[in-house]
């Protein structure tokens, strides 16, 4: 998800690469340096390289990278949003295992739309993007050879949009998100067949305001949607399991926060789920929230001490690397991309970061394959009046 997809005073950037099917059992690994021109699963250092910026034909105004996911190394896809000065358009680019090209990118003129995509499902040479057209309706992307085709759906309600996606096969997904109806905030759930995307009634949820995040298909079937509701006033993380009868609240309760949301999903190599977001321990200082699932109860990994308040956005899950990303607000203000590794002893690790114009911000991040991890975000840069948005890459090598 991007700067458009804004929780109440919060950014919410998305979330969680979905597969075609449940990551097999495999290798768990440390990340280690890659270098751009030379990257090698074989390296043993534990850091990610920085890639240079490169967003063919990107906005006048900047580009968010927002989501990323592929299927081999020489078909991954990237997602977000364009700014063209007061208008954005949604964006696509895919790497061919040499360079990016720009498959949706800004029209010739300025539209004055505000369309955004926020994550993105990749299976052989094509994918599917999710997000949002004018902030008013849910946006489907379907990529692949020739030209794209943009789908604006109908919405019963205002401000509707797709955070999330995942699915079983290419005519079986998923898609969640938001609406407004009638001054409510509701979760927006969609299944696309391969030929429609078809509404399915909104999961329950607090009246004050539920939204869905991120979505993901147990080995069993078992569709999970996440994402948050309120409580009592305050923020509360929210799951829910899609039934034959409609939908079946689950209650995940992450311990030691004033409020607390999920914004990713994934499905590890163990049938497992691993949720993240971040909750508030005190007015503006935020921790990350790591929960699991094993289809009978919730529980919280302990995550390693980080200076300052920080925030995780996505999970990505595949041959038994797990692999979050986010963002951290050090003490003296300056931002940086923070990205999470689960070992092989069930414990999470910091990886190191680069160390030459890292980004801001991580809000997407995709395990290619096993020793190939992939994270996307962006940095801010100078011009206009709160800066430019450059898009960043990250190449991780598992060794």
């Amino acid at each position: 998800m991007s700067r458009l997809a804004d929780l109440p005073s919060r950014r919410l950037p998305s979330r969680r690469r979905a597969r075609w099917s449940v990551p097999a059992a495999g290798l768990a690994a440390a990340l280690v340096l890659a270098a751009p021109g030379a990257w090698s699963p074989a390296a043993v250092a534990a850091t990610c390289m920085s890639l240079a910026d490169d967003a063919p034909g990107a906005g006048d105004a900047g580009r968010i990278l927002s989501a990323v996911d592929g299927v081999a190394a020489g078909d991954v896809w990237a997602v977000g949003t364009d700014f063209l000065g007061g208008s954005s358009q949604a964006a696509a680019q895919r790497w061919d295992g040499s360079a990016w090209t720009t498959v949706v990118g800004p029209p010739e003129g300025k539209t004055g739309a505000v369309t955004a995509f926020y994550d993105v499902v990749a299976s052989p040479g094509a994918a599917i993007a999710v997000g949002t057209d004018r902030g008013q309706k849910p946006l489907v992307g379907l990529l692949g050879a020739g030209r794209p085709r943009l789908d604006v759906l109908p919405a019963p309600g205002e401000e509707a949009m797709l955070l999330g996606a995942a699915g079983r096969a290419p005519d079986d997904m998923w898609a969640v998100g938001r609406i407004t109806v009638d001054d409510r905030t509701r979760g927006l759930a969609l299944h696309w067949d391969g030929r429609r995307w078809t509404p399915l009634s909104p999961p329950p949820g607090d009246p004050s305001g539920t939204a869905l995040s991120d979505v993901a298909v147990l080995p069993g079937g078992s569709v999970i949607a996440v994402g948050w509701t309120f409580v009592d006033g305050y923020a509360r993380a929210y799951a829910a399991e899609l039934l034959d009868d409609g939908w079946a609240v689950l209650d995940p309760r992450p311990e030691g926060f004033v409020e607390h949301f999920i914004s990713g999903l994934a499905v590890t190599s163990g049938g497992d789920l691993v949720a993240v977001g971040w909750g508030a321990v005190e007015a503006d200082v935020y921790r990350p929230v790591v929960l699991r699932y094993d289809g009978r109860t919730w529980r919280s990994d302990e995550v390693p001490a980080i200076d300052g308040s920080a925030r995780l956005y996505d999970v990505s899950s595949r041959a038994g690397v797990t692999v979050a990303a986010g963002e951290v607000t050090g003490p003296d203000g300056a931002r940086r991309g923070l990205v999470l590794t689960l070992g092989p002893d069930g414990a999470w690790s910091v990886v190191e970061g680069p160390g030459t114009a890292p980004p801001d911000r991580l809000f997407g991040v995709g395990v290619v394959a096993a020793g190939d991890v992939w994270a996307v975000g962006d940095r801010v840069g100078p011009g206009g009046a709160y800066g430019t948005p450059f898009p960043r890459i990250e190449r991780c090598a598992l060794g």
